[in-house]
């Protein structure tokens, strides 16, 4: 496979978060094609697979929003309206910069 395919998959899985169907969608390519390309990508092999990172089906522009609005000290709720998100996933994102 191209090393220029290998490093778009990197990028669109980790820095936009997209899935591995559509990933495959954009590039032309099948979805497990896209999931062993982004594996070699990260130096992968077969007896320890690397962990693939998050899917996130909200754009990151909600995540910013969420964490800017909590350093404000906004309620969970208040944020979850303003984002347009269920108060879950505040709580998640919440725990997760917590650690």
């Amino acid at each position: 496979m191209a090393a220029e395919v290998v490093t778009e998959v990197v990028r669109l899985r980790d820095e936009e978060h997209l899935s591995f169907v559509k990933i495959g969608a954009k590039l032309g390519i099948d979805n497990t094609t896209a999931s062993r390309a982004y594996d070699g990508g990260k130096g992968s092999t077969d007896h320890q697979p690397y962990k693939r990172g998050t899917y996130h089906i909200l754009p990151k522009q909600v995540f910013d929003m969420i964490e800017s609005m909590l350093d404000s000290g906004d309620s969970d709720e208040t944020i979850a309206a303003a984002a347009c998100c269920s108060v879950n996933t505040v709580k998640r994102h919440k725990k997760k910069l917590a650690k």
